[in-house]
């Protein structure tokens, strides 16, 4: 090889092996793989809802009620929020009427 960095006739064929290295960056907003169904229950009866969500980067779940952000924190002792791989769960050990309602959840990332 020359010192402009080509490679002369005379260089073997692993002196003459050129590699060609790029990034490329997959992104993918968030998508629901499955989603969790309306449920019907009773007063004391344990619910749970689940769903799938994929998308990188790894998007930022959350879930409401009524339209209201459910605080992890504040709501440990009534509700579970739980994540295995893509699977995101949201349990409620025994409910009771004021748990009557919409739930929701919410997956965003810097993708969408």
């Amino acid at each position: 090889a020359g010192n402009d960095g080509s490679l002369s006739e005379a260089a073997s064929p692993s002196q003459r092996t050129q590699l060609i290295f790029s990034n490329t960056v997959i992104r993918s907003p968030p998508f629901f793989s499955t989603l969790f169904t309306d449920q019907v229950c009773k007063v004391g009866d344990c619910v749970v809802l689940e769903c799938d969500i994929g998308g990188l980067p790894e998007p930022k779940v959350w879930w409401s009620f009524n339209g209201e952000f459910l605080d992890q924190q504040r709501l440990a002792q009534r509700y579970h929020f739980e994540r295995i791989g893509e699977k995101y769960r949201l349990q409620m050990d025994s409910v009771f009427t004021e748990d009557s309602g919409r739930y929701s959840v919410t997956a965003e990332n810097s993708s969408g």
